[in-house]
């Protein structure tokens, strides 16, 4: 299994040349950092809320003119797909299913609170290796899972609860997301002078992920 991470939430998973996407929003692509090219033909996506920086129809739409992947999400942002005229498969929290060689299990991950109307979110385990909780650090998988996608940021989220969340989690690695927010420079000093440490006390490996870089499993 090889994961990517492309910018902010969006994470692809490659096994036995099966591609998996993960929220492709619409600061995957933003400041002209990625295209669609760059990501390339998926066959399945992933979404875990109807935010615009994890779900976008125009994304998607640029992603199905590569490809015709399957997209998988619950009921709330398949309302927002029948209106664009997006077909998709439904998944519910506590529920399962297969998609294009890979294991999909969903889970209850209330998104943090916001001032503003707060969408539903769902978490997804991957092939019992890969969990990813949206934009949520109220999500309780049903085991230990190796690898863990942890957002850092956003109007919702201190810092010091995503790292208490994952040390709760103990996963063997952290690959950061939901940092397409903090700016490049201050980024990089949150993750030298304050995550690195602190997974590194915890024996958590956390490794950040630039553009076209592979962790393989």
């Amino acid at each position: 299994m090889k994961i990517q991470k492309y910018y902010h939430s969006c994470i692809g998973i490659e096994k036995d040349g099966k591609r998996l996407l993960i929220d492709p929003g619409s600061l995957a692509l933003s400041e002209g950092k990625l295209s669609v090219e760059d990501i390339g033909a998926v066959d399945a996506i992933l979404l875990t809320h109807k935010h615009l920086d994890h779900y976008d129809p125009v994304v998607l739409r640029a992603l199905m003119q590569l490809a015709n992947p399957v997209i998988i999400t619950h009921q709330e942002v398949g309302a927002e797909l029948r209106r664009a005229s997006i077909p998709y498969e439904p998944i519910e929290a506590l529920t399962g299913l297969q998609a294009a060689g890979f294991t999909i299990q969903a889970f209850q991950a209330p998104h943090g609170p916001i001032p503003a109307a707060v969408p539903y979110n769902l978490a997804y385990s991957i092939d019992g290796t890969v969990f990813h909780p949206g934009d949520s650090i109220e999500a309780y998988p049903d085991k230990r899972y190796p690898i863990l996608l942890l957002p850092i940021a956003g109007p919702w989220l201190r810092l010091i609860d995503a790292l208490a969340y994952a040390k709760k989690l103990q996963p063997r690695t952290v690959i950061p997301i939901h940092d397409g927010i903090i700016r490049n420079f201050m980024l990089q000093r949150m993750y030298d002078n304050m995550c690195h440490p602190q997974f590194e006390e915890a024996g958590i490996e956390f490794r950040p992920l630039a553009p076209h870089e592979f962790l393989e499993t």
